[in-house]
């Protein structure tokens, strides 16, 4: 008896040292991913930074300002021979502009940069290791499924890998920029200074993203439940105009700003994605009405 109870635990036990061995390969991976990520890390500040240097500049340029610090400079190279200390004070200004450049992103506090560096260098090599760590999971989990549900996980998977990542593309190139050049413009340029931190910018940067990756997945989801038998596409006709509505909810919701640009920039997808979710559960799911 007791070598049967013995046998029916060898299974399970099995699988545990499996996914123990596949968690501790997939953190590996993540662990190189992350040092790799700390060589470039400069260039991911640049990257994940651009966006606001972009609008920035959008900003300075809409208003018609000029660039004072390159004429400082200019004037200063001119009396660098005739007058050193001109000079020298010339270039204390234009020193002194360039830190007050509203593309420039301010520190606050002493470990402000480095955690900053340290959470772009995470976020990185997670988003690196992530598939590998899918990988790892399906390998495990792929063994104890039917052929049907197989089929399912790869056609799902990588919709909802590029649903993501088009989420992510989106908030970069569209709804990051635009809504930062809405924020910086907004108020009285004779009363009002941007001065922005970088500890700010990344949280608000992280928090779109992140929201856009999630709620892109709004098709796949509605896919999913409508392939369960929970609802159907005239259900989601119907709730169409209640979804209008909800679409803009959900972006005040997911969105770390107020303003009804940036929300309005988010909600604007939703819908386009809820058309999409329609498009599909007609395509792919055959039900009785």
């Amino acid at each position: 008896m007791a070598t049967e109870a013995q046998d029916d635990r060898m299974p399970l036990w099995y699988h545990l040292q499996e996914l123990r061995w596949r968690i501790i390969v997939w953190l590996l991976f993540f662990v190189v991913s992350f040092v790799v990520a700390l060589v470039f890390q400069n260039e991911l500040m640049w990257l994940v930074t651009l966006p606001h240097r972009k609008a920035a500049e959008g900003l300075l340029k809409s208003r018609g300002e000029e660039d004072y610090a390159v004429k400082v400079e200019r004037a200063a190279e001119k009396l660098k021979e005739n007058d050193k200390e001109l000079y020298e004070a010339l270039i204390a200004l234009k020193d002194e502009l360039k830190r007050r450049d509203p593309s420039r992103l301010a520190v606050l506090k002493y470990e402000e940069a480095f955690l900053s560096y340290m959470k772009i260098c995470l976020a990185a090599a997670f988003l690196i290791s992530l598939p590998f760590g899918i990988y790892q999971l399906w390998r495990f989990v792929s063994a104890g499924l039917y052929s049907h549900e197989k089929k399912a996980i790869r056609t799902f998977l990588p919709f909802s890998f590029v649903l993501f990542v088009g989420g992510l593309v989106f908030g970069y190139f569209v709804l990051v920029p635009i809504g930062l050049r809405f924020l910086l413009a907004y108020g009285d340029p004779e009363t009002l200074a941007p001065f922005i931190t970088l500890g700010f910018y990344l949280s608000f940067f992280t928090t779109i993203m992140l929201a856009l990756g999630i709620v892109f997945q709004l098709p796949l989801v509605m896919l999913i439940i409508a392939a369960m038998g929970i609802v159907t596409v005239s259900w989601l006709k119907r709730i169409r105009p209640y979804f209008l509505v909800g679409a803009f909810i959900i972006a005040a919701v997911f969105t770390p700003t107020t303003d009804g640009v940036t929300q309005t920039l988010l909600a604007i997808p939703l819908i386009l994605l809820f058309e999409l979710g329609i498009i599909l559960v007609k395509m792919f799911v055959r039900r009785e009405e």
